[in-house]
């Protein structure tokens, strides 16, 4: 009978694949206050998942061994915080000090411009005023971002304290939760599922640690870069680089912009010291394309640039900054898991049809 047809291939996979995006949206969306220390944890259980492994296979209980991570976590995450979070204040309030004199700067040279502009073609253009008003509502916009900078870096210490207990609940718990959720599946979807899920989580893992090591290594060249050239925040900035390289295509312009202002901001620097802001963030991505990229991030993901460049707007547009750092692994994530259910499902002999 046409009610006993069996569903048609793409149909299938469109079902399975849209119930599960669905499920993971809904679950984003219960879960938000806590989606960036999960979203941490999960990368920091990436981690730290071999050194786990490896302490239970030298006798060591579940418990034990996740107890000795945390501690690990713990350890270097205080140390890290107690040296960078001291430095971290007085660059941002040297930074906040600095954005008044900038803005005389720029407003300066928008009203010689206009001038010159108006000596040459004889037309008012109004380009005073305008660049007044814009002088001013930039002021007040800078203002109020490094007034939230303190507040910024108290969350992140709250984020970064959070996200140590959860890396310890899925180093001890994940893999047992994991399998009896497998479990559910039915017989026909079982070797499937485990199938997505290895592929999945093993290039997941792997995009992980690569990129950690980008960006620390970036993070690295661009902070000696910003001391050798005389930017007297280097540690803020070449953090700020490594961070934001994460961000394919769009954190490198992005990370060149704070540098270039507080060197611009500040009276006792030379503007050409400007260009050598540039110049170091370039320089970090010629040494992450020619070095770092093709051993560590090369493989990892399986994707066109024109889609991920897509990808990295569309997410910014809707979730901001968190979605263009999410959006290069969720795609990577989903295109493995619309391959799996093709190939599982696309035909009733092959043993994975509902």
């Amino acid at each position: 009978m046409l009610r006993d047809a069996p569903l048609a291939p793409g149909l299938r996979v469109a079902l399975v694949a849209g119930g599960l995006f669905s499920a993971a949206a809904l679950a984003a969306f219960l879960l938000a206050p806590l989606l960036i220390p999960i979203l941490l944890a999960f990368v920091f259980y990436a981690v730290l998942e071999p050194v786990s492994s490896r302490l239970m296979a030298l006798g060591m209980s579940a418990s034990a061994a996740s107890l000795s991570v945390l501690a690990m976590l713990a350890a270097a995450v205080m140390g890290i915080l107690s040296w960078i979070a001291p430095q971290f204040s007085q660059q941002v309030l040297a930074l906040q000090q600095r954005l008044p004199h900038l803005w005389e700067l720029l407003d300066g040279l928008a009203t010689r411009t206009s001038r010159q502009l108006e000596e040459l073609t004889g037309l008012s253009v109004g380009g005073v005023e305008l660049s007044e008003q814009a002088i001013q509502q930039g002021n007040e916009w800078g203002q109020a971002v490094a007034a939230q900078m303190p507040g910024f870096v108290t969350t992140t210490i709250l984020v970064l304290v959070i996200a140590p207990l959860l890396t310890f609940f899925l180093v001890r718990d994940w893999k047992g939760l994991r399998n009896r959720l497998l479990d559910l599946l039915p017989n026909r979807q079982f070797e499937l599922g485990w199938l997505i899920y290895g592929r999945v989580a093993r290039q997941l893992q792997r995009y992980v640690r690569g990129v950690m090591m980008q960006s620390a290594i970036v993070a690295l060249v661009a902070t000696v870069g910003f001391w050798l050239v005389g930017v007297d925040t280097p540690l803020l900035f070449g953090v700020l680089t490594g961070l934001l390289n994460v961000i394919p295509y769009v954190g490198p312009p992005l990370a060149m912009i704070p540098p270039v202002i507080s060197v611009l901001g500040d009276p006792t620097v030379e503007p050409w010291v400007a260009l050598w802001a540039v110049a170091v963030v370039l320089t970090a991505q010629l040494v992450d394309n020619l070095l770092v990229l093709p051993s560590l991030i090369a493989h990892s993901v399986n994707l066109h640039p024109l889609v991920v460049i897509g990808g990295i707007i569309v997410s910014g547009h809707f979730f901001g900054l968190l979605g263009m750092i999410l959006a290069v692994p969720t795609m990577a994530a989903s295109w493995i898991i619309v391959a799996g259910l093709h190939g599982g499902l696309r035909s009733p002999a092959s043993g994975y049809q509902p």
